[in-house]
Formats: C-alpha cells, sequence, structure tokens
C-alpha cells in the first residue's frame, strides 16, 4: 500500500502565545474583508482506492509458528509461568497501537486495509464480517485471518522515527517472539516476520506481525503484559508492502477468530473489541500547509511531505487534507480565516470513489499580498467534525520567531 501522511502541529501556550495574538490581531485591523476570495480551483490529489496493502504467511511458515507455540505453551505450564485452565470469560480487546512518549498527537495515524477473510474459497472471493470485500485473499489459498492497521499519513517516516508502538490489546504472558529479521520489505514473499505472541487467560492468542527489527520489549517469553504495554515498533518485516500491524486472534483450539462482531463473521455473537470502531471510521488524519503537494517515491523510501507553517506575503500555499475510510458522496467543507476570523475562501469536495482505505487531497491558493499578515487559519468540516491547522503569514521577525515546520 501507499500511504499518506503525517502532522506536526504545534500549540502556543502561555505569554509567548498571547503576545502573538495579539500582535496578529493587531496587524490584521482595518485590512479585512468581509467578502470571500475567488473560488480556489478543484482540489487534486488521490490515495489508495481500495485494499493494495497486503501481507500472509506461507503454510509452512504457519506450520512453524503453530509448532514453536505449542512448544513453548508445553514448557511454560510445566514452569508454572501459565496455567493450563482457561476462564470462560471472554477477554476483550483494547486498541493496540498508540503513539510514543514525547510523539505530538495527531487527529489519526492510522487506517485498516484488511479485515479476516470469511469465504475460505479463492481466489478473489472475498468476504469481511460486514459483508463486505475489505479483505484480500492469494491464489496460493491464503486467505487473509487478521486485521491490517496501516500507518497514515507517511507510514515510511512514522516508521524510521518510531513514533507508533504496538502495544498489548490485552494483559497476558509472551508466549514467543521472533526479531533480528529485515524489516523494509515491499513485497510479497517468504521473508520471516519479526512478531511478539501473547496468551489470554481465556486461551487466545493475539498475534502481533510486522514489527521493527530490533525493537521489541525486553521482557522475555513467561513474562507476563498488561493492557497497553510496550510491545513493539511499527514496521514491515516479513511478507508486507508497507509499514502497518497484522493483528491475528487464534482461540484456545489454535483456529483463527475474528475479533469484530458482524453478519459475516460466525465465530463470535458479540464483538472482542472493548469499543468496535464503524465499519467505515471516515475522518481527517492530518491537515497541513506546504509549499508543494506530498511525495511519495517508490517503496521503501521515506515521503515527504513539503509542509510548513510560516509564509511570506503572496505565498503559494498547498492546502491538503489526508483521510481514511473516505466513500463515496461523502462531503468536506474547506475554509480559510483571515487573523480577524473573517472568510478568506471557502469549497466544497464532494468523494466520488465507493471507498479510499486513505486520501489525500491539495488545493494550491495564492494569497494576495496586499491581505494581513498574522496567524491564519485552515478549517474543514468532514462527517460532522471541525479539523483545523493554523499558519502564519508574515516575516519571521514580525512573529517573534515562530518555528516553521518542514520537512
Amino acid at each position: 500500500m501507499h500511504h499518506r501522511s503525517f502532522v506536526r502541529r504545534f500549540r502556543m501556550f502561555g505569554y509567548v502565545g498571547a503576545l502573538v495574538l495579539l500582535l496578529c490581531l493587531t496587524v490584521s485591523q482595518g485590512q479585512s474583508q468581509t467578502v470571500p476570495a475567488t473560488q480556489p480551483p478543484t482540489m487534486r490529489g488521490g490515495g489508495d482506492s481500495g485494499t493494495a496493502e497486503q501481507d500472509g504467511l506461507t503454510p509452512q511458515q504457519y506450520q512453524k509458528i503453530q509448532a514453536a507455540l505449542a512448544q513453548s505453551r508445553a514448557q511454560l505450564v510445566r514452569q508454572g509461568k501459565l496455567s493450563p485452565v482457561h476462564t470462560s470469560a471472554a477477554v476483550l480487546f483494547a486498541w493496540p497501537l498508540h503513539p510514543a512518549p514525547g510523539v505530538t498527537l495527531d487527529y489519526g495515524y492510522h487506517g485498516v486495509s484488511n479485515f479476516v477473510d470469511h469465504n475460505s474459497n479463492f481466489p478473489d472471493q472475498l468476504l469481511d464480517y460486514n459483508n463486505g470485500r475489505r479483505t484480500y485473499d492469494l491464489a496460493t489459498g491464503y486467505n487473509h485471518a487478521g486485521t491490517d492497521f496501516i500507518l497514515t499519513p507517511f507510514a515510511w517516516k512514522k516508521m524510521d522515527a518510531g513514533e507508533i508502538q504496538i502495544v498489548a490489546a490485552a494483559d497476558g504472558v509472551i508466549l514467543l517472539k521472533q526479531d533480528g529479521n529485515f524489516d523494509r520489505n515491499c513485497s510479497m514473499g517468504d521473508a520471516s516476520w519479526n512478531a511478539v505472541y501473547i496468551q489470554h487467560s481465556d486461551g487466545t492468542v493475539a498475534w502481533y506481525g510486522h514489527m521493527r527489527k530490533d525493537s521489541l520489549t525486553a521482557k522475555l517469553v513467561g513474562d507476563t503484559v498488561a493492557m497497553g504495554e510496550y510491545l513493539g515498533l511499527v514496521g514491515s518485516s516479513g511478507s508486507s508492502t508497507i509499514p502497518h500491524l497484522h493483528f491475528e486472534v487464534h482461540t484456545a483450539n489454535d483456529t483463527i477468530t475474528d475479533p469484530f462482531v458482524g453478519p459475516a463473521n460466525p465465530s463470535i455473537s458479540t464483538s472482542l473489541w472493548q469499543t468496535q470502531p464503524a465499519y467505515y471510521d471516515s475522518a481527517i488524519n492530518h491537515l497541513g500547509t506546504g509549499t508543494a503537494p506530498p511525495v511519495f517515491p517508490p517503496c521503501p523510501q521515506p515521503e515527504t511531505s513539503n509542509e510548513q507553517t510560516r509564509f511570506d506575503p503572496g505565498s503559494t500555499i498547498y492546502f491538503t487534507s489526508y483521510h481514511r475510510d473516505e466513500i463515496a458522496g461523502q462531503d468536506s467543507q474547506y475554509r480559510i480565516y483571515r487573523p480577524d476570523n473573517s472568510l478568506y475562501t471557502e469549497w466544497t469536495r464532494r468523494s466520488t470513489a465507493e471507498y479510499m482505505t486513505w486520501s489525500y487531497w491539495y488545493n494550491p491558493i495564492t494569497i494576495a499580498p496586499t491581505e494581513p499578515l498574522g496567524l491564519w487559519r485552515f478549517e474543514v468540516i468532514y462527517q460532522n467534525r471541525t479539523y483545523q491547522h493554523t499558519f502564519y503569514i508574515g516575516s519571521f521577525t514580525q512573529h517573534l520567531a515562530l518555528p516553521i515546520i518542514q520537512n
């Protein structure tokens, strides 16, 4: 999969922030207009129009992993580190990803590219838990057996920076660890992945796959982990086409179970998630302003966002939004506001693709040099939620050496 994007936003605090806002409002007085500028052209952009990202394990790899898990389980039971008796209450899972400490939270950082395939036939005979086709199979006979959480936007940049951690979705015991394998793969094959396997009190085992090399928890096989505890970093090890987490759940009898409840999932009657997301979890992950459109080079090269937050008067600014789970008919309402909160311009874009795992859309707009200096606001209303991003127009010294965010 190709993916997109990531944001770095900063907030203004305290005395310096108050001075900046005062300066912006002062500079803009007497210069604002109440009539919006000329309607900008139709937005340009792109994204993934389906489930291009893939991963997988060969039958031989599955057999090897299952044998290693069985051996480890028996040894841990003998050592008294793992109970052979399972509780009757089903374990419920929390979200298995979390931003690393110190990482500025964006509106979002993920998308779901594939669910479990409930149609055992192949090839291209697909059925996810909701009677949809958000999954895949292979001509070799592999039916996707887990949930793929991709990083978006800017997956390779996020991976390289170690921004997104894989955390335990439930309390459990480490049953097996695999590490040391190359983690920048871009294709399907038989390469081994880096992974952690956790057994829970009800006997289920969660597989966390495609981790970044040498990022796995220092805890050992047989140690306990708590829900939300660090397990590793997202990577692209093994048979993988983009950095993502493959989350796969096996029952105590070692059969695949899908934690998402739905009409096409016969394995459960209630969700195994503490809070199950909507099938189409439509949202904006990031807003950005920049000097050019984002660049997505061939895998596995890191992306270039071309973003910054300060511009000279008269600059052409690329206003970009990064979405997840866009479906046909959804409207995104774009607005740009001057420092005095008057509307500079606005436009609306309607989604036309049936479904897009991720997408990005940009519009280059030249801000007239006669417009006021100060703190401007880029705003998008999407699915009844308002997203905002601030940027500055003016010289470096005029804004008290406010930072430029660019890459």
